[in-house]
């Protein structure tokens, strides 16, 4: 770093565990599925911790020229390692670009990638995970016009929770860890949901 002089990039996987940051947090920029070591402080620039300093342009860009998913989307079957980026995507990648869109105005482009993040990702819950992953995307949907997909994706995401509380209840010997936290992630998910459906006036979603 002391000899580099920004000549040649340095880039972090979005993947890469924060203790392998080695410090520099504060100092990466995202770029979609990679983050870009540059000269800015993010605890100058923005003030909540959990926030990512995010190039706009270029994971537009990338989201809209560049990236390409596969059969995701309608694939009867997806392996643990496929399925388990699903939240990434949805939240870190389509639903930040999205919202940074909207708040700089840029509606339309903002309506391309949610439009994108629907026709690409897969038209079924598959963990826990997802249905609170989906909240910022799904916000994003309804600010740019897509309100039609913000409730499919919304009610598709409940009817998971839904049919998952009913499951853990009837199983009285699912009692570990990940039973645990699963439930915890729905009832978040629940208030979540509540608040987006009361915020766009979505009786469907009530």
């Amino acid at each position: 770093l002391a000899n580099n002089n920004w000549k040649r990039p340095i880039y972090f996987t979005t993947t890469t565990p924060e203790t392998n940051y080695i410090g520099l947090d504060n100092y990466l920029v995202s770029e979609g599925f990679s983050l870009k070591l540059m000269p800015i402080n993010k605890s100058i620039v923005i003030t909540d911790e959990e926030s990512q300093l995010m190039n706009v342009n270029s994971v537009y860009d990338n989201i809209i020229n560049k990236y390409t998913w596969g059969n995701i989307a309608n694939s009867t079957y997806l392996d643990p390692d496929s399925y388990r980026y699903i939240s990434l995507y949805v939240s870190g990648i389509f639903g930040e670009t999205a919202q940074n869109l909207l708040q700089a105005g840029r509606v339309e482009e903002a309506r391309k990638v949610v439009n994108n993040a629907y026709e690409n990702m897969p038209k079924r819950t598959l963990q826990m995970s997802e249905p609170m992953s989906y909240v910022i995307l799904v916000d994003a949907m309804y600010k740019a016009g897509e309100s039609a997909k913000a409730k499919e994706v919304s009610l598709r995401n409940l009817n998971y929770i839904k049919e998952y509380m009913h499951y853990y209840t009837a199983n009285k010997k699912n009692n570990n860890l990940a039973s645990e936290r699963n439930v915890r992630l729905a009832l978040v998910g629940l208030q979540r949901y509540k608040m987006l459906a009361d915020q766009y006036s979505d009786k469907e979603v009530q």
